[in-house]
């Protein structure tokens, strides 16, 4: 039995990350159109663009399993106690931040 090579690709986005945002809905008379808002739409370029320079053309088959881990990096807030910021410097607790959208 023939082992499968195993793949990996790492990239970096810059930016704050975010949960991709719900669709909006538009009326146009009796018509209802529905759509990605603009900042979900240009980050998600952005991710693509990020991943197709690193990647040098090379694609995953679409039926073949794919894990993806994501690990995501926030600043500490601002209005952080004294004794959390500390924590969070010393790795003993993560940095909460509410989302944005």
């Amino acid at each position: 039995m023939e082992a499968e090579k195993i793949e990996q690709i790492q990239f970096i986005v810059q930016g704050n990350p975010f949960g991709k945002q719900r669709p909006k809905f538009a009326r146009h008379g009796k018509f209802v159109q529905t759509y990605t808002p603009k900042e979900t739409l240009l980050h998600e370029k952005m991710i693509a663009q990020v991943y197709e320079d690193v990647a040098n053309g090379r694609k995953f088959e679409k039926k073949a399993p794919l894990d993806i881990q994501i690990t995501a990096y926030y600043p500490i807030p601002q209005a952080t106690s004294k004794k959390k910021r500390k924590e969070m410097l010393e790795h003993r607790i993560r940095p909460v931040v509410k989302s944005q959208n």
